[in-house]
Parts: structure tokens; sequence; C-alpha cells
């Protein structure tokens, strides 16, 4: 509603801006909330900044971002910010040596990480058709074998050169990636816990 003149105003409902508020954040309507019960109480509103909480998860973070308002919050963001580097710090650098770096994995590694044994995830493969044991080993079926690559051993003289001596086959970044996602959509009831 909008009244015109020299003190001219617009406004809404109650219940319409509560619902609009509701939309736009809870945040903001946990804030809208408590201004219209001081109005009630008080008569008149204090507009203080509220303290913000702290956001524990990654997709609060990014759906509900704080915007700062002043030099001092973007000063508390930033440190939050750079504490919260400095925590995963570890985590990333295991992760770059672990997988980033890597151009290819053995199936312990990949079963490590799955938190499963080596013979466990052999068998799933199986299972799924990716791969047969053959010949005293596992065999990647042929329309899988884009997912492995081959790695030579590596023999060193006494003269220092170094020559290749046979080759062995792993798994390459995305055969990996293919088995974890395989993995994790037929087992979502493992990771559903987790989070």
């Amino acid at each position: 509603m909008t009244t015109r003149g020299h003190y001219g105003a617009t406004w809404i409902e109650e219940p319409l801006a509560m619902e609009f508020a509701r939309w736009l954040s809870p945040e903001f309507s946990d804030w809208c909330n408590e201004r219209i019960k001081e109005l009630g109480t008080k008569g008149y509103v204090t507009l203080v900044p509220a303290k913000r909480e702290h956001r524990n998860s990654f997709s609060e973070a990014v759906g509900n971002f704080p915007v700062p308002q002043n030099f001092e919050e973007a000063l508390m963001l930033a440190a939050d910010q750079a504490r919260k580097i400095r925590e995963d710090e570890p985590k990333v650098t295991f992760y770059e040596e672990y997988v980033e770096e890597r151009d290819h994995f053995k199936s312990s590694r990949i079963a490590d990480e799955l938190e499963i044994s080596t013979v466990q995830l052999h068998r799933f493969l199986a299972e799924n058709n990716i791969i047969k044991f053959e010949g005293y080993r596992w065999v990647v079926h042929t329309p899988y074998q884009a997912l492995q690559c081959d790695v030579p051993y590596m023999w060193e003289k006494q003269d220092g050169k170094i020559y290749p001596t046979g080759s062995v086959k792993r798994w390459t970044q995305a055969g990996r990636e293919y088995i974890i996602e395989m993995w994790r959509e037929q087992h979502p009831e493992l990771y559903s816990k987790k989070r």
C-alpha cells in the first residue's frame, strides 16, 4: 500500500511481509520477527547489526554467504576464512598428493579411499562386468580398457641408464572417478550417515 504526499510511505501487511522475508532468507525472517516484536513492546525499533552465527556446512556458506556491511565485519570474515583455510590445509595437501598429482592408481588405493578391501572392490567391479579374473589376475573388459593405463617397471643399471623391464595395469584418473561414482551410486546408505 502506498500513501502519497509530503509524508508518504509504502508498506505491506505483516503476513505478506513475513512470507516475503522467509522467501528471501531465514535469517532475514528472524530479524524481521525480532523487530516487529520490539516495535510492539517498546513502540520503537533499534537497528543494531545482528551477530551472525557460524555456518557449519559448505552449502550454507555458499547458499547464504554473509556480505560484510562495514570494514570491521569484512575483517572478521577475512579472519574466519583464513582460519578455515589453515584448518583445511592438511586435507588439501593430502588430496593433492593422494589424487591430483597422480596419473595412475592401484586398486588398493581406490579401495582405501572407499574404505573397503581390495577384494570387495574387485568383487564389486566383477559384479558390474568391468573386470574378470583371467590367467591368475584381474583383467578389464574391452569396453572399459580406457579406464586403465600401462605403467612401466623401470630398472637402473650400474652405469646409471634406466630401462623398462615390463609393465603393469593401473587405473587412470578417469577410471578412479568412474569407480568411486559407481560405488557411491550403488551404496548411498554408506554416505548418507556421514553427512
